[in-house]
């Protein structure tokens, strides 16, 4: 239970040393208003979190949307008002804010995980607002007049105020008018190139976890915002846009996609989209291929194929993490470019893991690579096998949305890596 809580509240509280740019070099791009708007349908049944990384593979930054029944205003008082933050975040106690020279708030308190608690300080500013295409151009980006109930309002950024040397954690939140809710914006970064022994042991099983971790933290600090935000409001009041579709193939440009959709209050299934430059036809046969799955996908201490009753093609998986360990067997059925994979037997029995090929759209004219899309949908009770996670959930159950991106994120990623390896080899014969 500790080492899963240090874990992911590092990664939004805690800080950070040597291995990464200053916080002066982290620059945390927000999905324009209009675009963010545009997704509101979508956003009535899914979180949407954006994942990008630098051509070296490390994070650049996490984006998480989530629609939210509550004015924009609301929504940011809860988020500016830090010394209310121990009503909704249980874990932080001894709530201290004083107001800067500057006007910005500085913010210091106590992560409390029972065992150990660690000090905290953050520095929470407002910044200029950023312009909105769908506004009229008679007003400027940055003015100073009284807006209208339920319109945008300014940004928010929390940083450390005295980062140690080459650490950095940034959080930027943009509140966008939809209907008469908000479409809440969290831009995150977290180094965890120095961070205490739980996570060093996650980042030396596969450095992916540091997406995992700092989406992890993100979800969840946005996900009691939006909470507490509701529940100040009485959200069955709020008119929210319709639900239905809507596109979001521009923000795959720019790196994964994660749509997290829940129920009463628990997380009922993941879906994580990206674009590969191998075909379908080799993105399929990775699928098939489970056997080799850990070459890729380092959660997996292995991956056996097996044959079962009347012919089953069957795969049996095993992980072993700091966290969570479990065995379990799959049935495995192909239906053209999709590959389904049902518990049978284990700790996770019922669970349900699909890879699901599509041809992607070009993007231009120039664009003529073999792209496809790839789309990993699961649906997992982890903590059926780990009573740390029972623990956790039990603390906060929105956890969960977290912990089940963090290792569907990496079996999505590892996947397009073994077709995409695949496919330079077959190509270089």
């Amino acid at each position: 239970m500790l080492a899963v809580l240090c874990v992911l509240g590092c990664a939004l509280w805690g800080r950070h040393a040597a291995g990464a740019a200053s916080d002066s070099d982290v620059s945390l791009l927000p999905i324009a208003a209009d675009r963010a708007r545009a997704l509101a349908p979508l956003l009535r049944g899914s979180d949407l979190v954006l994942v990008e990384s630098q051509p070296s593979g490390s994070l650049k930054q996490i984006t998480l949307l989530t629609l939210v029944a509550a004015r924009p205003e609301t929504v940011r008082e809860v988020a500016s008002r830090a010394e209310r933050y121990p009503d909704f975040i249980r874990q932080l106690k001894g709530s201290q804010v004083s107001r800067s020279d500057d006007g910005s708030l500085e913010h210091a308190f106590q992560i409390d995980l029972g065992i150990v608690r660690f000090d905290v300080r953050n520095r929470i500013a407002e910044l200029p607002a950023s312009p909105d295409p769908a506004r009229s151009g008679a007003e400027s980006a940055d003015s100073s007049e009284p807006r209208e109930p339920g319109s945008d309002v300014r940004p928010l950024e929390l940083i450390d105020p005295e980062p140690a040397p080459g650490g950095s954690r940034r959080l930027r939140l943009d509140f966008y008018a939809a209907g008469g809710g908000t479409v809440l914006s969290v831009c995150a970064y977290s180094s965890l190139a120095a961070s205490p022994e739980p996570v060093r042991r996650l980042l030396a099983v596969t450095p992916l976890f540091q997406h995992g971790i700092v989406a992890a933290s993100t979800l969840s600090f946005a996900l009691l915002i939006k909470r507490q935000a509701e529940a100040l409001t009485g959200s069955p009041g709020v008119v929210l846009p319709a639900s239905g579709p809507a596109d979001y193939e521009p923000l795959l440009l720019r790196g994964p996609v994660a749509l997290l959709r829940g129920r009463d209050g628990r997380l009922r299934d993941i879906s994580v989209v990206l674009r590969s430059s191998a075909s379908r036809e080799v993105l399929l046969d990775a699928a098939r291929q489970a056997s080799r799955w850990p070459e890729t996908m380092p959660i997996l201490a292995s991956s056996q194929e097996l044959i079962g009753a009347e012919e089953q093609s069957m795969v049996d998986l095993r992980v072993t993490l700091p966290f969570l360990a479990f065995h379990s067997r799959y049935a495995v059925h192909t239906l053209g470019y999709g590959v389904d994979l049902l518990a049978v037997a284990g700790e996770l029995l019922g669970s349900r893991l699909r890879f699901d090929i599509q041809a992607a759209p070009a993007t231009s004219e120039a664009d003529s690579a073999p792209t496809s899309r790839l789309i990993l949908r699961g649906q997992h009770s982890f903590d059926r096998a780990s009573l740390r996670l029972r623990q956790l959930y039990r603390s906060e159950p929105l956890w969960e949305y977290g912990v089940n991106f963090s290792l569907y994120f990496i079996l999505a990623q590892g996947l397009r890596r073994l077709a995409e390896g695949s496919a330079a080899t077959g190509s270089s014969r």
